[in-house]
């Protein structure tokens, strides 16, 4: 059984979506992937690759 990594970064995000409303986790709503969200995506890629 894997034992879960305890998460001990001090990186904090939270997404301010365009209808105003303010969520700490996106999970379950679905995030386009466009001009305005890919560099969002690179940067949190290469820092989840740092991470391993």
């Amino acid at each position: 059984m894997k034992e879960k990594k305890e998460n001990l970064s001090k990186v904090k995000i939270k997404h301010h979506l365009a209808d105003g409303e303010i969520r700490e986790s996106v999970k379950g709503h679905k995030v386009p992937v466009n001009d305005r969200t890919i560099a969002a995506y690179r940067i949190l890629a290469q820092y989840g690759k740092s991470k391993e």
